[in-house]
């Protein structure tokens, strides 16, 4: 019988901000349905997120993410979470957008792109792709510095664009 040999399956906690750093860089496969959150989803998530903070000792579980990635690589195809990632990046967008101070502004964009860092090896690269068909529209008004204050008008939407517009408002 040949040997067979099975994935890794693991699972851990971790922190927002370990999440958004360069241990990923998060794809959303083809297979993957579009973006379809709500504004309730995204207010749950909002309301949830300030419960948690108000204790910063307990622990608040965002959710199980779902990821095909090889140990030592940051490319993690998403199997679930798209909605909550995609989301959180929505979210840092706009605080990143509405921070007035530049070094906190630049702080903050790490959690949406990972700058080039040549003595690590690091590419600059957006954390999270969406699909190829909605890739395009969401780095240009949501993931690129400044792109959440001008938000896009006279378009005709798909329904993920009109779900990421409506929530980023």
């Amino acid at each position: 019988m040949p040997d067979i040999q099975l994935p890794h399956i693991e699972a851990s906690h971790k922190k927002i901000m370990e999440v958004f750093s360069s241990s990923y860089t998060f794809t959303i496969p083809v297979y993957q349905r579009p973006y379809a959150w709500e504004t309730d989803e995204v207010e749950d998530l909002l309301t949830d997120l300030m419960d948690a903070q108000k204790n910063p000792d307990n622990f608040y579980f965002l959710g199980s993410i779902v990821l095909v990635k090889k140990d030592g690589d940051s490319n993690s195809q998403v199997v679930d979470g798209q909605q909550r990632l995609t989301t959180l990046t929505i979210i840092f967008s706009v605080i990143r957008d509405l921070t007035d101070d530049e070094s906190k502004k630049t702080q903050r964009e790490k959690y949406v792109k990972q700058t080039a860092n040549k003595d690590e090896g690091l590419p600059e690269t957006l954390r999270l792709q969406l699909r190829q068909k909605d890739q395009r529209f969401f780095a240009q008004y949501i993931q690129n510095l400044g792109a959440t204050d001008r938000p896009p008008n006279n378009r005709q939407y798909t329904d993920s664009e009109a779900c990421i517009i409506q929530n980023t408002e």
